[in-house]
């Protein structure tokens, strides 16, 4: 639709607001989903994951010694699953591009590994173990002289009833945790 001006005799366009609302609707997308991919990279820029330099095992007389390598130290929590028994350990999401080396195959009471991203926010491992077992340490070490952060987690055998036990009370702690309710993991 299209008038002429009286005074200048230029042409004017009478567009109605109606006309020209999905133009806006469309800018305003455009300009959110622009706003919105910024604010993803710049998360994902500041919350890169701690990366796993390296993992290995130690085998004592007395006890198994499982070691992470990480650029960075990470919180992390347990719990002990049975039959088959498995200690499992949660954290943050890693990346572990670096190899598991010889650790996959086990030694000492450590009869396999396996990890991954358990669901979004949470990696695990898993120690499969060849027999029941309990955590006697696991502690982080902060990275000086040379050597990364590392996470440890020591091993010594025990009797299935005990390991049953223990695991029943690590299953309280874990679902406690899952609920966010501390009372349950508070010692």
């Amino acid at each position: 639709m299209t008038s002429r001006h009286a005074k200048t005799g230029s042409s004017v366009r009478n567009i109605s607001f109606v006309q020209s609302f999905p133009n806006l609707v469309k800018a305003a997308m455009i300009l959110f989903l622009l706003l919105f991919s910024a604010q993803i990279v710049t998360t994902s820029a500041n919350a890169q994951a701690a990366k796993v330099l390296g993992a290995r095992l130690g085998v004592y007389p007395d006890y198994t010694r499982f070691v992470i390598d990480l650029d960075r130290e990470v919180d992390f929590t347990y719990f002990l699953l049975p039959d088959p028994y498995r200690i499992i350990i949660d954290m943050p999401e890693i990346d572990w591009s670096a190899p598991p080396g010889k650790v996959t195959s086990g030694g000492g009471l450590i009869s396999g590994l396996r990890y991954g991203l358990f669901k979004p926010g949470t990696f695990r491992v898993v120690l499969d173990v060849a027999k029941p077992s309990l955590v006697s340490k696991i502690f982080s070490l902060p990275s000086g002289d040379g050597k990364p952060n590392r996470l440890v987690v020591d091993l010594k055998p025990a009797e299935r009833e005990t390991f049953l036990s223990a695991s029943r009370k690590s299953m309280e702690a874990y679902s406690a945790r899952s609920r966010n309710d501390t009372s349950a993991t508070e010692q």
